[in-house]
């Protein structure tokens, strides 16, 4: 019997490996439950809070189990934790930046000025919609001196300072309630600054008196907000009224407007101009039609009024322009009366710019080299490009033996 309870056990075993027959079925278990565990529902999800590796899938950040969280960005910056397993694509951002994807970024939606580096700044003179216009001898207005076309790219003024007022001079009050600030100094050679001066004294005055402050002596003034519509006076150090423009930094064929019979072009960032053939440039700025003639061979010592009349050297007529192509660097020409200016070419470190603002009373080779007009260096070349008619431009002959080219008519 023994026997036959093995064979039967045997054919069994096989019928299930062979047949894939059920053990339930096998054995009569119709209701496989029975061997069902109770517990398991909690163990499968108390594994969803875990990875595949067994560690726990909470929030690093807040420790949260993130299988039953809910995110939350409210008063929370760009780019944070949502207290689950991500990052806030919307929040805060620091001025002139907005919340794109989870970060902050900088663009012409957010910013009112200009994006540098993804921060948005705006100061014009960062941004180059404002620039420095240096050579104003204080004789013009900031506005009049921004809008003028002949020492260098014109635009809007927006501002304005003098930093080195002569102690002798007196400014006159000053509209927009900024003082001049006094640079003084005691018998011992100490320095102090006094404050309260509206324009109305000169420096002078201002630290010889005790009103502000105790009595001293002038070093020098300055103003740090000259207004855009005021003229201070020519100030005789040689130093200038410096004035920060608003418009395009450097210009281009559509900024600058062609003078009839000729055309505008863009020299060193400022616009020029030059005539068509037969025409000659004006001392207004414009082209004369023919009859007018350009007559060479002055050496500067006449004026063009003078060599225009003169029978000696040529052909006479009226003056009605004059220009120097390459005045030596180390001639000053003198004050041009038309406040037009001496155009130095400069060269620093081999980089070669063009530096306006030369009203003819220093040399290139000083204007070159004088960091109160703006950016130093060597100068390489010198033009007066707009001369007074009524002016000679050297008591001795050019030493270049360039000319004073003189148009007349």
């Amino acid at each position: 019997m023994r026997g036959v309870a093995i064979s039967m056990m045997t054919l069994l075993l096989g019928a299930i490996v062979l047949g894939g027959v059920a053990c339930a079925d096998v054995w009569h278990f119709g209701d496989a439950s029975l061997f069902q565990d109770d517990d398991a529902g909690a163990s499968d999800a108390a594994a969803e809070a875990f990875t595949p590796d067994g560690t726990a899938n909470v929030d690093a950040s807040s420790g949260t189990d993130v299988s039953t969280c809910t995110p939350t960005c409210s008063g929370k910056v760009c780019g944070a934790s949502d207290g689950c397993d991500g990052t806030c694509a919307e929040g805060s951002c620091t001025q002139g930046q907005r919340c794109m994807g989870g970060a902050c970024i900088c663009d012409a939606t957010s910013c009112s000025g200009c994006c540098k580096g993804g921060v948005c700044e705006t100061d014009p003179l960062v941004c180059g919609t404002a620039f420095v216009k240096y050579g104003n001898n204080g004789t013009l207005s900031c506005d009049a001196y921004c809008a003028g076309a002949l020492t260098g790219p014109s635009g809007t003024c927006v501002g304005a300072q003098a930093v080195n007022v002569p102690c002798a001079q007196r400014v006159g009050f000053l509209s927009n309630g900024a003082e001049i600030l006094c640079l003084c100094h005691d018998a011992s050679a100490n320095n102090y600054e006094k404050h309260g001066n509206n324009g109305t004294a000169s420096c002078e005055t201002y630290c010889a008196g005790t009103q502000g402050g105790p009595a001293g002596s002038c070093g020098q003034g300055v103003i740090t907000h000259v207004p855009c519509s005021q003229p201070i006076g020519q100030l005789a150090n040689g130093s200038d009224l410096q004035c920060t423009c608003q418009g395009a930094t450097s210009c281009s064929a559509t900024l600058c407007t062609s003078p009839a019979n000729g055309f505008r072009s863009c020299k060193g960032g400022a616009c020029s101009f030059d005539c068509n053939d037969g025409y000659a440039i004006c001392e207004t700025g414009c082209c004369k039609s023919p009859p007018a003639f350009l007559k060479y061979g002055n050496n500067g010592t006449q004026s063009c009024d003078g060599y225009c009349a003169g029978a000696q050297w040529g052909p006479t007529g009226t003056c009605v322009g004059g220009q120097a192509l390459d005045v030596p660097c180390s001639q000053a020409t003198g004050y041009f009366t038309n406040q037009s200016g001496l155009m130095c070419t400069c060269t620093n470190n081999g980089q070669i710019f063009d530096k306006f603002g030369n009203d003819g009373s220093a040399s290139c080779n000083t204007y070159c080299a004088g960091a109160q007009w703006g950016p130093t260096g060597t100068c390489v070349h010198a033009a007066a490009l707009n001369v007074p008619c009524s002016q000679a431009i050297t008591t001795a002959p050019l030493t270049n033996t360039t000319v004073l080219q003189c148009t007349c008519q």
